[in-house]
């Protein structure tokens, strides 16, 4: 076993072991820890849900048999007067959450991989009436510049920062590093629980110690220490350029440390009445956008990683650098960008005319007609 592994107390809670009694101290440890905990929150509300339509209907849940899954499934996609249908890929995921619960119990798991699961879901595909997807916007730099053009106007000094503006600054550097980096919210952030152990906080969450500049100062190495595509947790270092502008990470980073000195075991980004959590930092987010007059209908957690790639789309990265650049391992990356529109009406005027478009027809294409 690592240090690393040996020094984190992280113990699964009273309900999980008493789902495998049978087992010891160690092996629940080992197993519980398999899983993420939020991952494990989740798997544990869908497994409750199965148990209480088996109950209903007088089958047995665990192990998972042919007939329950497909009462199930069948309830599940297409709703009851006791719950709306879920989406087909919720479906899907519900599924996960079942496949756990015998992984974790020792039962055998090979029922999931029968196909006859998957083309129930595509039915309900083809059942569903297409929906008006969610919109996620992309934060843009210069939006990024926007809500951290306080960090060019603080004082010089630690001693006359106030509260206020500490917590102005922890947010500003935190959009910068999310957008530079390409970071996921739950990156950053933390729950005011996590600060309750400071051992596996620190072996998890980002804190002072993860920043490190270089001797030129021409750019900052962040150390993540835990994240999503990081199956093995033995960390990942992004790389964060010097750009000297309006939306620097480095700069802003420097700021950070001069101006609300903490000690290396801290939180990397702090807000002082109440934790970085994800929903603070949110609100937060959506309170600075209404200040610079902007709507905030579409904006979210996913808005700084998905304006991070679609800016370095428009930029003219290729495709395999950006999944390099976000840390995708796989093609999911492709849905957080778009081809902008003028680039699209430029290919297929190329395309039917078998020239480029005049540069005075280089604009975005006329809106569409009011059907």
């Amino acid at each position: 076993m690592s240090p690393l592994a040996g020094s984190l107390g992280i113990e699964p809670p009273a309900w999980f072991s008493s789902r495998a009694h049978q087992l010891n101290a160690g092996h629940l440890k080992l197993l519980w820890n398999g899983l993420g905990a939020n991952t494990r929150s989740v798997y544990l509300s869908v497994q409750r849900n199965y148990e209480r339509h088996c109950a209903l209907h007088n089958l047995s849940a665990w192990p998972a048999s042919r007939q329950s899954l497909i009462s199930w499934l069948t309830s599940r996609l297409l709703g009851n007067s006791s719950q709306k249908a879920v989406k087909p890929d919720t479906a899907l995921a519900d599924l996960a959450a079942l496949r756990a619960y015998h992984v974790d119990n020792f039962l055998d798991d090979q029922l999931f991989n029968n196909k006859h699961f998957r083309r129930l879901i595509d039915g309900a595909r083809r059942l569903t009436p297409m929906t008006k997807a969610r919109v996620r916007k992309p934060i843009s730099r210069e939006a990024i510049t926007k809500l951290s053009a306080g960090i060019a106007t603080l004082p010089l000094q630690s001693s006359e920062m106030t509260m206020d503006l500490k917590d102005d600054l922890n947010f500003a550097t935190a959009c910068r590093v999310a957008f530079a980096g390409f970071l996921r919210v739950g990156e950053f952030t933390y729950k005011r629980e996590d600060l309750g152990t400071p051992s596996i906080f620190l072996a998890t969450k980002l804190t002072r110690s993860d920043i490190r500049f270089s001797s030129s100062l021409d750019h900052a190495q962040l150390t993540l220490k835990r994240s999503k595509t990081d199956r093995r947790h033995e960390g990942v270092h992004i790389i964060l350029a010097k750009t000297g502008d309006g939306a620097c990470p480095v700069d802003a980073l420097q700021k950070l440390l001069l101006l609300d000195p903490r000690g290396p075991d801290a939180p990397l980004f702090s807000f002082h009445r109440k934790p970085f959590s994800r929903n603070n930092f949110l609100s937060t987010f959506s309170t600075k956008l209404r200040a610079l007059g902007l709507q905030t209908d579409g904006y979210s957690g996913h808005s700084f990683r998905k304006g991070a790639a679609q800016h370095a789309h428009d930029s003219g990265i290729l495709d395999d650098q950006i999944q390099v650049l976000g840390r995708w391992t796989s093609e999911a990356f492709r849905v957080y960008f778009t081809t902008n529109a003028s680039v699209l009406y430029k290919l297929n005027h190329q395309f039917q005319t078998g020239s480029p478009a005049p540069l005075s027809l280089l604009v975005p294409p006329p809106s569409p007609p009011p059907s």
